[in-house]
């Protein structure tokens, strides 16, 4: 059969990661091939992956498959997610004839939109998560009919929360971690942040849904504080695992403390369309709509945060966040996508 467009990637890790879970919806909505980079151990050339038409790569022969693969297949359309320049890369895929479409989860820089977006030769659509970057994109010259906002879609389905509030007993959510993209998870990613929090606050309660298992300096981090009583560690198995997690939990937080992750972090949206409110800092673009449409509160990376909201307001962001993330499905993430793409591809 055909491929009628082409995934790629740096980085696939299926089933958690949440960028690779974005391409296989892509995938999904069309005929679609992935060729990709392991990330987070994932295994390449696994049999299940390759049945589903996923092919992972180890790095040192992934650029030289994703050219066989064009050259074998006759591609005309390729979607690439990324967030950096790749000169190889280009040089590959400007020596084919294939229509490109790109999907861009961080905020672009000059750099990259004029040494990398710029040089495809075919380029057709240029997605993004965050509409402000459209201006970015088109105060440096790219046209604006080859902007499309893409909100990032939720991987768990959309409900009100059933959660009752208790401001005497708040139970946070961090679902974010990852111990493989260098740097400490506890201090980059605000943890530590929030156990110093909790040791000064004890109606604060810390949840965390865990990618690896690589929790060792955290417990002792937590143990040293005397909090361990209030955090609970989640292994996620399926998605009934994954709804109970956010269900029972009354915030999604993200305390970061630099860049070092898509600026609309799946965690985040998953837990806005079960109607969590989300306590971030400011690093993130997405912060920008979390104080604008009023679905939680931003602070500033260092600041003393209060976590304390009375029952009304809470119920007001809940509501709010429920509401905001209905742009955040997965039917409408294809949707977006079948309108932009379809008549171009023309094989769904």
């Amino acid at each position: 059969m055909e491929v009628a467009i082409l995934i790629i990637n740096e980085f696939f890790k299926r089933n958690i990661e949440a960028v690779s879970n974005e391409m296989e919806y892509v995938k999904q909505t069309f005929n679609g091939k992935i060729v990709a980079k392991g990330f987070m151990k994932q295994k390449p050339m696994q049999k299940k992956d390759i049945q589903d038409n996923i092919f992972i790569y180890s790095k040192n022969i992934y650029e030289k498959e994703l050219d066989k693969t064009l050259q074998e297949e006759k591609i005309k359309s390729i979607f690439i997610f990324e967030e950096e320049s790749n000169a190889n890369r280009l040089k590959i895929i400007n020596s084919y004839n294939a229509k490109v479409y790109v999907m861009l989860y961080r905020k672009p820089t000059r750099e990259y939109i004029e040494e990398q977006l710029k040089k495809y030769k075919k380029l057709q659509k240029i997605f993004i998560e965050v509409e402000e970057f459209k201006k970015i994109l088109q105060d440096s010259g790219l046209d604006e009919w080859k902007i499309v906002y893409l909100p990032t879609p939720a991987k768990i389905p959309m409900h009100e929360n059933i959660k009752i509030y208790n401001p005497e007993k708040v139970q946070l959510l961090f679902a974010s971690w990852n111990n493989l993209d260098g740097g400490d998870t506890t201090e980059v990613r605000g943890l530590n942040y929030i156990v110093a929090k909790m040791k000064q606050d004890m109606r604060l309660y810390l949840n965390v849904i865990l990618r690896d298992n690589k929790t060792e300096k955290f417990i002792e981090f937590i143990n040293k504080n005397s909090v361990q009583d209030r955090v609970r560690f989640i292994s996620v198995k399926n998605e009934n695992d994954l709804i109970e997690a956010y269900d029972s939990c009354d915030f999604v937080i993200y305390f970061l403390q630099r860049q070092i992750i898509k600026d609309v972090p799946n965690s985040l949206v998953d837990g806005l369309s079960r109607g969590k409110p989300v306590l971030m800092t400011d690093v993130l673009d997405l912060s920008k709509d979390v104080s604008k449409y009023n679905i939680g509160k931003v602070y500033r990376v260092g600041e003393d945060a209060d976590f304390y909201f009375d029952e009304n307001i809470y119920q007001k962001m809940s509501i709010n966040a429920f509401n905001y993330a209905k742009k955040h499905t997965q039917e409408n993430f294809k949707k977006i996508l079948l309108r932009e793409i379809n008549d171009e591809v023309g094989n769904i």
